[in-house]
């Protein structure tokens, strides 16, 4: 199983990388770079059923404290 999700992951990244990287687009192939480092890991997580966190505690740590200064 490991093999058929590696293979298929490595698979996808260099068909869409090598377009990015024959048009000389440098700045769109660092952000597509570590985009898919990211979905990689978050599908190896989702496969090996690792407690994912939400994100909406972490938007509401972050915005929390401006609505209760908006508030005031």
């Amino acid at each position: 199983m490991w093999l058929l999700l590696s293979l298929s992951l490595i698979t996808i990244a260099i068909i869409n990388g090598k377009h990015i990287y024959k048009t000389y687009e440098k700045k769109d192939l660092v952000v597509f770079s570590l985009v898919y480092f990211l979905s990689t890991i978050f599908a190896i997580a989702l496969f090996l059923e690792l407690p994912i966190p939400s994100p909406l505690k972490g938007i509401t740590f972050i915005y929390q404290p401006l609505l209760q200064l908006l508030s005031m």
